[in-house]
């Protein structure tokens, strides 16, 4: 399922955060949004996720405005994952997953394929040990884990997720990656490590001051100058021994 931004504006206290932002994601794609901080990659993807009402622009899934969709159908079409989660009230894990069914629940309570789906979900992140530990006393990594999955249990053709290695290890980190690169959903994640972007992303959008800077497969957007221009940095990019992209970084030279 296509998901596209259309001339996107978003304003917080008079200042534009996101400022005319087109772009489209491929069905299907991995598709990694970056950007340094403030750039607004977060805004974006709320919008995009149907979060945030734009104050201009469109956000469109499978070509329908955002807008026109009931929340529920909206649900039922795109998961969204934020960086943090938070709840007064104490679930345990299986029950934060749960909630990922609740755009599909009918006039009964859970079905057989909601616990099917639940389990499924938790056994892809890795997260079936932990089903019956309460939230409060997950780790920051076992919360993103949880959340991922709860995200995954709602069975949509669109993923969004807002830096979905935070709080991850390392080894956490590449696996979740691993997966999303060779999901057939269709996947758009805001992203802080270029490397990661380079390595897994079949497509990526650049922004930089709430703009669309570039955008294309990785090595038409992670280029030299481009990473001198919006991240200060100067970047050497190849191909490693395993055919994957790789990005080094390292301070620009003060004269």
């Amino acid at each position: 399922m296509e998901l596209a931004a259309d001339r996107l504006r978003w304003t917080a206290n008079g200042r534009a955060v996101v400022d005319g932002v087109t772009f489209t994601v491929p069905q299907g794609s991995f598709t990694g949004l970056i950007g340094p901080n403030g750039s607004g990659k977060s805004t974006v993807l709320r919008l995009l996720a149907g979060v945030r009402r734009p104050s201009a622009g469109r956000a469109l899934l499978a070509g329908s405005d955002l807008r026109a969709l009931k929340r529920r159908e909206v649900a039922r079409r795109a998961a969204f994952v934020a960086q943090e989660t938070s709840t007064d009230i104490d679930m345990t894990a299986a029950q934060v997953v749960m909630l990922g069914r609740a755009p599909h629940y009918g006039r009964s309570a859970t079905s057989e394929g909601d616990i099917r789906a639940v389990e499924e979900a938790m056994t892809t992140m890795g997260v079936r040990a932990l089903a019956d530990r309460s939230w409060s006393t997950l780790s920051g990594g076992e919360r993103q884990r949880v959340n991922i999955a709860r995200a995954l249990a709602q069975g949509t053709p669109v993923l969004l997720l807002d830096e979905p290695t935070n709080h991850l290890d390392v080894s956490h980190r590449l696996d979740l990656m691993e997966r999303l690169s060779g999901s057939p959903t269709t996947v758009i994640a805001a992203l802080h490590e270029l490397d990661l972007a380079a390595r897994y992303c079949d497509h990526l959008v650049l922004l930089d001051a709430g703009r669309v800077v570039a955008s294309g497969r990785p090595a038409e957007v992670l280029t030299p100058p481009l990473l001198e221009q919006v991240y200060r940095v100067r970047g050497t990019v190849g191909e490693g021994p395993d055919g994957r992209m790789d990005v080094h970084l390292a301070p620009l030279t003060h004269r």
